[in-house]
C-alpha cells in the first residue's frame, strides 16, 4: 500500500472521478455483502469497485493534480 503522504497518491486520486483513493475497508465491505445472505438474489454480476475510474477521466484532472 502506498503511504498516505506519498506524492503518487495525489496523481492516482486525479485519475479517479471521485477524487480520492478507495480504502481497504470499502473493498472488505463489498466482500462482506457478497458473502452475506443479503446478496442471495444477486447472480451473474461483475461489480466494479473503482471509484468510477473505468468511466474515464480527463487530462485536465491530471493537470490540476500535478500542478
Amino acid at each position: 500500500m502506498v503511504p498516505p503522504d506519498h506524492p503518487e497518491r495525489k496523481i492516482s486520486a486525479a485519475y479517479c472521478p471521485l477524487g480520492w483513493i478507495g480504502k481497504p475497508e470499502e473493498v472488505a465491505a463489498l466482500a462482506h455483502f457478497l458473502a452475506s445472505p443479503d446478496s442471495a438474489y444477486l447472480t451473474g454480476q461483475v461489480i466494479t469497485l473503482d471509484g468510477g475510474m473505468t468511466a474515464g477521466f480527463t487530462g485536465r484532472a491530471i493537470e490540476l493534480a500535478v500542478g
